[in-house]
């Protein structure tokens, strides 16, 4: 019924839909806005030493991230993963205990945003 080339491009189909309508999923389902916004917060309060905002915009970002988290540990790799939330850690740390190194962690959160939220981020 089918030749073997046939066959090949059904196949080459299928994979490359597969791969844009899970890349469509992914993009869709994380909050990347949300925790950038939170994040250009975040750095406007703690510049200015407004903790009691920091804090608030460091738990919206938290619940923002918790809500997706098994969205965006699927999504990437461990590695990406166990260093954003060390980051989240420390910065949480910091902003609790009004300390100005904050803006270090924070600096460190929004770099490795892009490995942990986007869809197939790579190296």
């Amino acid at each position: 019924m089918f030749k073997n080339t046939d066959i090949r491009k059904y196949i080459v189909f299928a994979w490359g839909l597969a791969f844009i309508l899970l890349w469509g999923v992914f993009y869709y389902l994380t909050p990347e806005k949300t925790l950038i916004r939170s994040i250009n917060s975040m750095e406007k309060s703690i510049t200015e030493e407004d903790w009691s905002s920091a804090e608030r915009y460091l738990d919206e970002f938290k619940n923002s991230y918790y809500q997706r988290k098994v969205i965006i540990q699927t999504n990437n790799a461990s590695e990406a993963f166990i260093s954003f939330n060390y980051n989240l850690g420390q910065l949480d740390y910091c902003v609790r205990n009004k300390e100005s190194s904050a803006l270090d962690y924070l600096g460190a959160l929004r770099y490795s945003l892009d490995y942990a939220i986007k869809p197939f981020a790579g190296p």
